[in-house]
């Protein structure tokens, strides 16, 4: 063991003055404490050259002989830009001082690893700049804690930038509210096929557009409307292939793997469309062609893996899009679910995709995981709650809006243009509204104005009263109140009320004339209404 035996007589006549610790058997402790640390121990001389190496550390780094690093400075098994630091940590211990840093460093085999390292001088060693007796070097693979340090600051990143966008597209859904209704309006108000007519239809398109750019912003933020049902894994897997298949080159090869009975707990069209833009991305980033595998398993998390996704320890349904396309640069990857991120803007790309894929996997209770390389592909994965059995789709009924009954609707609605827009609108449906700006107005109506039918309230307004107050507090004035919650980033009713009651409902803005009297009419309980979902269409 090169240079062992003269370090370990002067451990010995350091530290062995109060025993009687023979030097032969102080060298033995020495080797099995050398021989059994998991880190890696390097012996060095006073300028930083490796005299020593312990076994665990040549297997950590690939080193098969000793002979092949010995003599050699210890700084030259780092990279070029990291050789001053691992030189000014020897000059600090060579004067005595402890030296800590942690850096990125190859294995023989090309694995990047991390490492923290701290630099001492021997016990009993010379100091100063005419230093010639040993220094210690241990390194410590955190690979795994880097790893999941650098996820958990990008989950607390995306959180505070995912509260940013849900603010913005609520306030934009409000605005779209208002564009979408006076389209309407114009587009039914004049002449078929008129120019005004048909610039109409251009804002109704331009709204509509808008709508799934915020739908997409709510979808990263964790916001957007979801109704989680158990899920059959393979048959989301084979139905999404299916249509894949259809927009792939002959060049490329789709792979669909899934076992029976796996079943998730996820919204169908939130699982579809995410699964889709991941699809869509893969085939993109195999402009040569290739394979694309779309499958599903289940997979127990320890608790280490889990908390560097952000979940609890468990089992999970997890679906995988793999390539084997160009892959992600580090600083790609490191950016690549932030919104409006993109690395295709000449195409036409927004940046939306991967957020709103993020955003749909942390609202459903998982998480998103993602692994590339350039040159090698890239593999995402979507962790989902297991469930215990499938549930059938559920069925999407359309037809005409129902007509009023002279019902009387409390209209609460802060932002001025859009509850000048939803009384219009609702009046013309036939119903009697009162208009008024926040919750203590409401409750003004509900003791002085006698019988309301329906409370129609914002959920999130300014003031000591938000949606949620306000109906509890509307209901203990009139008991049999029915409620319709609006939202522009609704979620489903029961985690926006934190109530299961099934009389209370939530309509989603932007929305239509059509869609605000099926709402309605539900919330209050007509007979002839029809129970409508906005269907959500992928597009990646």
């Amino acid at each position: 063991m090169p240079g062992l035996r003269s370090y370990s007589e002067d451990f010995r006549t350091e530290f062995s003055s109060g025993g009687h610790v023979e030097p032969a058997e102080f060298a033995n402790i020495c080797r099995t404490l050398l021989s059994t640390n998991p880190d890696c121990v390097k012996l060095l001389s006073a300028d930083g050259r490796i005299e020593y190496m312990n076994d665990h550390g040549m297997s950590q780094l690939g080193i098969v002989e000793f002979s092949t690093i010995a003599g050699i400075e210890w700084a030259e098994l780092w990279p070029a830009e990291q050789r001053d630091k691992i030189r000014d940590a020897v000059t600090l211990a060579r004067g005595g001082q402890v030296a800590r840093f942690r850096g990125q460093c190859p294995t023989r085999t090309g694995a990047l690893r991390w490492w923290d390292v701290v630099v001492s001088p021997v016990a009993g060693a010379e100091t100063g700049p005419r230093a010639r007796r040993a220094l210690m070097a241990v390194s410590r693979d955190v690979t795994a804690l880097h790893e999941a340090d650098q996820q958990a600051a990008q989950l607390q990143r995306l959180e505070a930038v995912g509260r940013l966008t849900g603010g913005v597209a609520h306030d934009f859904n409000n605005l779209l509210t208002v564009m979408m209704g006076v389209s309407e309006a114009l587009t039914m108000g004049l002449q078929p096929e008129s120019e005004l007519q048909k610039l109409a239809l251009v804002g109704m398109q331009t709204a509509e557009r808008g709508a799934e750019l915020v739908r997409r912003l709510l979808a990263f933020s964790g916001r957007q409307a979801l109704e989680p049902q158990a899920l059959d894994c393979a048959g989301t897997v084979n139905a999404v292939g299916g249509f894949v298949q259809y927009t792939l080159r002959d060049d490329t090869v789709l792979a669909l793997q899934a076992p029976d009975r796996l079943f998730c707990q996820a919204d169908r069209p939130g699982l579809e469309s995410a699964l889709l833009n991941l699809c869509i991305n893969a085939r993109d980033a195999m402009p040569a062609g290739g394979t694309l595998t779309l499958k599903a398993e289940a997979e127990v998390l320890s608790a280490p893996a889990a908390a560097a996704l952000g979940l609890r320890a468990g089992r999970f349904a997890v679906f995988s899009v793999e390539d084997t396309g160009v892959g992600m640069a580090p600083e790609v990857l490191t950016r690549a679910v932030e919104p409006f991120f993109t690395t295709r803007a000449d195409s036409g790309g927004s940046g939306l995709g991967l957020s709103s894929v993020y955003g749909f996997a942390r609202q459903s209770g998982g998480a998103l995981g993602i692994a590339s390389r350039e040159g090698e592909g890239s593999r995402f994965k979507i962790y989902l709650p297991c469930a215990e059995r499938s549930a059938s789709a559920p069925a999407r009924l359309a037809g005409p809006a129902p007509k009023a009954a002279d019902e009387h609707v409390l209209l609460v609605e802060d932002d001025t243009l859009v509850r000048m827009q939803a009384a219009r609108l609702l009046a013309q449906t036939g119903y009697r509204v009162t208009p008024v700006a926040d919750g203590p107005a409401a409750l003004g109506v509900l003791s002085d104005a006698g019988p309301v039918d329906l409370l129609m309230t914002n959920l999130v307004m300014p003031g000591a009263l938000n949606g949620r107050d306000l109906a509890k507090a509307a209901r203990d004035l009139q008991p049999n109140l029915k409620v319709l919650f609006s939202s522009g980033y609704a979620q489903n009713a029961r985690s926006l009320t934190g109530c299961c009651d099934p009389s209370l409902h939530v309509l989603a803005k932007p929305y239509r004339q059509a869609d605000l009297a099926l709402a309605v009419a539900a919330a209050i309980g007509q007979p002839h209404a029809l129970a409508v979902r906005r269907s959500r269409t992928a597009r990646p």
